[in-house]
Parts: structure tokens; C-alpha cells; sequence
């Protein structure tokens, strides 16, 4: 009996042995795999903020041109408005004046 509860805990020992190599492997992959994944995400992080970046700037030139064009518009409409002032005489050539230094 003694020797059959020898070779249990032999067995045992082999098997536990063995788990625990198989373990140790288990956490070097999962460490290779949370160094990999790490690297990858770092990467696709990266790569969003290159194309938020580009996206807003695209964004950014795209507004500041409309902004100018309305400005434009606004200021050609103020000049036509005066000039119909003028024509038509509803305001005194001063007031005029002064109306157009607000339109520049």
C-alpha cells in the first residue's frame, strides 16, 4: 500500500510539474499577446489622431474660406444698400459717409 501511495504522489507530482510548465507557457503567451496587442492599439491610436488632424485642418481651411466668402457677400450687399442710400437720397451724404466706414 505504501508503495502504491508512493507512486500516486509520484504521479501527482509529475502531473503538477507539468501543469505548472504548462502554466509558465500559458502566461509568456498571454504576455507576448498583451505586448502585441498593446503595440498594435498604440499604432491604430496614432493613426486616428493623423486622421483627426488631417480632417480637422481640411475642416478648418474649408470654413475659414466660407467665412470669407460671406464676409465678402455681406460687405457687397452693405455697398449695394448704400449706394441705393445715396441714389435715392434717403440718407445725407454724411450719414452715408459714416455707414461706409462701418461697411469696411
Amino acid at each position: 500500500m505504501a508503495e502504491s501511495n508512493n507512486e500516486i504522489l509520484e504521479a501527482i507530482q509529475t502531473l503538477s510539474t507539468h501543469v505548472d510548465g504548462q502554466i509558465g507557457e500559458v502566461r509568456k503567451e498571454s504576455g507576448e499577446v498583451r505586448k502585441d496587442l498593446t503595440g498594435q492599439i498604440g499604432k491604430l491610436r496614432s493613426d486616428l489622431i493623423d486622421h483627426v488632424t488631417k480632417t480637422v485642418n481640411n475642416a478648418k481651411g474649408d470654413i475659414v474660406q466660407s467665412i470669407k466668402t460671406d464676409r465678402e457677400r455681406h460687405k457687397l450687399f452693405h455697398e449695394k444698400v448704400l449706394n441705393i442710400f445715396e441714389r435715392s437720397k434717403i440718407a445725407e451724404p454724411e450719414e452715408v459717409a459714416v455707414l461706409r466706414e462701418l461697411v469696411v
